[in-house]
């Protein structure tokens, strides 16, 4: 089980293409946003095709599946339906996003019985180095409730810390180090800021060198682009939310070439093959209108939004162009300065090509961000507006108000 529904949705596609005779189901909630699932996921899950709506099966339908793939909350009707201690293993994935409270939900009835005798194996899979849970409540976070489970237990029980000499014992914990999904030049920041420079780069070379060799790409040899833009923080009178219409236009250029003249080997990239991740809602409005206008049916959202998932070329807007307006970002925990988890889980979601649009200037405050301006920089992977000298950053903290 998983927090996300896309989340969800990607391991039960991936599950139905590798173990074709396993008998699936991907179990939806009533509430469940069906717009954007496969056909594949669709016919092994609860969806009424016929009918056009969502049906829950009864119990004894449900346990003559092998696999049942399920959100965490919807995880609670299977407990309300008596299947408790039915189940052999109970994985958890993306547990570093869910509360607390919520991985309960996981665990007390589905591997537990009425007499809390533990009845089966508890897996929780996730990444304490991205995003945790999401919480609009600022006392619940006070009181501890913005740390999971699983980054609560690998940061204060020794038995999941690890050795300076022996490393993680890994008869309680495994980490995963062979990444599937980018190329190495996306991945190489974040790995030496957020895991040790331990991951390896596995992915299907057909895929994830798909924009090696691109022509827009200033070293075509390095599927990452930095394009520095000089835009405004603007607002509109019915919301407080900022946008940023230069970087639009400028996504939209590089849209526009993709669109027209595809990746190197003919490939023709599809609306599908495309994400946009931005902080802003209202700049997160502002590209669906102007996509919507060209006739361009493209994932745009937050960081949030995008956790779980991956797209072929993704590209991240940062919308913020004045240092001044960063005071009210950190307070109120918005945009992508002053949190590396943010940073971490945006530029992680490229296989193929990631292309940042944003100010320079601003971004470089930030000890992150500085990192990726300078190894673009370093690689010849920039454009747009010059950059600032290379030179240690001012500390981020000088420009927030006490």
């Amino acid at each position: 089980m998983v927090h996300i529904q896309a989340a969800c949705n990607l391991i039960t596609e991936r599950l139905i293409s590798s173990l074709p005779q396993a008998k699936i189901l991907r179990l939806f909630s009533y509430s469940a946003d069906l717009t954007e699932v496969s056909e594949s996921v669709l016919s092994h899950s609860n969806y009424n095709s016929a009918a056009g709506w969502i049906t829950f099966p009864e119990t004894k339908k449900i346990l003559e599946n092998d696999i049942i793939i399920v959100t965490i909350i919807t995880a609670g009707r299977l407990v309300t339906g008596g299947v408790d201690g039915k189940f052999q293993f109970v994985y958890i994935d993306e547990c570093g996003q869910a509360s607390e409270p919520e991985s309960l939900v996981a665990i007390a009835g589905l591997i537990t019985t009425k007499k809390r005798r533990i009845s089966g194996q508890l897996v929780m899979a996730g990444d304490p180095e991205q995003l945790g849970p999401v919480l609009s409540s600022e006392l619940a976070v006070d009181f501890g409730l913005g740390v999971s489970l699983l980054e609560r237990l690998m940061k204060h029980v020794d038995l999941y810390k690890r050795d300076p000499v022996s490393g993680y014992n890994n008869q309680y914990l495994t980490k995963l180090v062979q990444n599937y999904r980018s190329h190495p030049a996306i991945l190489r920041i974040p790995n030496r800021l957020f895991y040790d420079n331990e991951l390896e780069t596995k992915g299907n070379p057909d895929i994830i060198n798909m924009a090696v060799g691109w022509e827009v790409l200033p070293n075509p040899q390095f599927p990452l682009i930095f394009h520095g833009i000089q835009g405004k923080d603007q607002r509109e009178s019915n919301s407080p939310s900022y946008f940023n219409r230069q970087e639009i236009d400028q996504v939209i250029i590089y849209l526009k070439k993709l669109f027209n003249f595809g990746l190197p080997n003919g490939y023709k990239v599809k609306n599908e093959d495309i994400g946009v991740i931005t902080p802003y809602r209202k700049q997160v409005q502002k590209f669906r209108k102007a996509f919507s206008i060209l006739g361009w049916d493209i994932k745009v959202g937050s960081v949030e939004e995008f956790q779980g998932s991956e797209k072929l070329i993704v590209f991240i807007s940062t919308v913020r162009s004045s240092i001044a307006l960063v005071d009210e970002d950190y307070r109120f925990n918005l945009g992508f300065l002053k949190n590396p988890k943010r940073f971490n889980v945006s530029v992680t979601r490229a296989k193929a090509l990631l292309i940042v649009v944003g100010n320079p200037k601003i971004l470089r405050h930030d000890k992150q961000w500085y990192q990726l301006l300078n190894y673009c920089r370093q690689n010849g992977a920039v454009a747009g507006i010059p950059f600032p000298a290379e030179e240690p950053p001012p500390q981020l903290d000088a420009h927030i108000a006490c």
